[in-house]
């Protein structure tokens, strides 16, 4: 591979037959990889963040971090609780990708 290009691999999953949502061809799942080398990450020292605790709490996973805590719901694994320090960010039946939600709070955070 030319590294002064870029390259990409391309997957689709597609219904082979019809169902009564949508007919045969239709895209189900879709992804975009990156197969160009990329750079080394610099090591993240992990070790500020203390232990995790984990516990199981009725139909809950409550996770307990060095100024967070999260809770999912265990049969569906829906974040239901995300506190960081004092601060509620936040807390409710929200389907939110997690990472959208993370990266919100590492830029109030700084």
């Amino acid at each position: 591979m030319d590294n002064s290009s870029e390259y990409f691999l391309n997957l689709e999953f597609r219904l082979k037959n019809d169902n009564m949502w949508a007919k045969s061809g239709y895209v189900v799942a879709n992804e975009q990889f990156s197969l160009n080398v990329r750079p080394a990450v610099a090591d993240v020292n992990t070790s500020i963040f203390g232990v995790l605790k984990v516990s199981e709490q009725n139909n809950h996973l409550l996770i307990l971090g060095n100024g967070f805590s999260a809770s999912f719901t265990k049969s569906t694994g829906v974040l239901i609780s995300l506190r960081y320090n004092a601060w509620i960010a936040f807390r409710g039946d929200w389907k939110m990708p997690v990472a959208g939600l993370v990266s919100g709070l590492c830029m109030i955070y700084r």
